[in-house]
């Protein structure tokens, strides 16, 4: 089986329940998951927090550590019975569903065991999506001890495993469109406040 995990917290440092923070009209979670499901695939919230479980547009869910991430992804995959995941994290609500199945195209077709759309190289940063393989993933969980690793979820499986990458003719990578403050998230506001596209 095959499914997108969302990876989001409440409790970031720079600004803290941002994933819950108003824009357009809806909490950037909701876009996020939103676009999560205009891949075709189940999306499944990977958190820590109860109450963001509990949010009326999550449909599934997995509840783990907070900064045992690796873990909390590799304890998901093992719940849902996943073979393949494809990773978003909560705080990119401009994710671009048709990149990430172009990115899943590029895995299968490749046979490598992780793939990601090259951002801050040539796509912004906030288009961010990865895919590895469960076996990736169950390695990385065994064979991982850095606490960087364990809290970044790929970094193991991205230096230990053959991979590939997405990427585009226009450098794109001095664009952001992740929110990591308050300031990303006004940005952000400002450039999509009237468009006809979500958010």
């Amino acid at each position: 089986m095959i499914a997108v995990i969302v990876q989001a917290r409440l409790g970031s440092t720079r600004f803290p329940r941002k994933v819950l923070a108003d824009l357009n009209g809806k909490p950037v979670l909701q876009h996020v998951m939103e676009r999560a499901e205009q891949i075709g695939l189940p999306a499944i919230l990977a958190t820590p927090d109860l109450e963001l479980a509990q949010q009326p547009y999550v449909q599934k869910y997995h509840l783990g550590s907070e900064h045992d991430v690796l873990g909390r992804f590799a304890e998901c995959a093992k719940r849902h019975r996943l073979e393949t995941i494809i990773r978003i994290t909560a705080d990119c609500p401009l994710i671009q569903p048709e990149l990430c199945r172009k990115l899943l195209r590029l895995y299968w077709n490749t046979g490598v065991s992780y793939a990601a759309i090259a951002e801050g190289k040539t796509f912004p940063k906030g288009y961010g999506c990865e895919v590895f393989s469960r076996f990736a993933l169950d390695l990385a969980n065994a064979m991982a001890g850095d606490p960087h690793d364990r809290e970044h979820v790929t970094t193991w499986i991205e230096d230990h495993c053959h991979k590939a990458y997405l990427t585009q003719e226009t450098d794109e990578a001095d664009m952001n469109y992740c929110v990591d403050t308050i300031e990303d998230l006004e940005r952000i506001r400002r450039g999509t406040k009237g468009e006809n596209k979500s958010p």
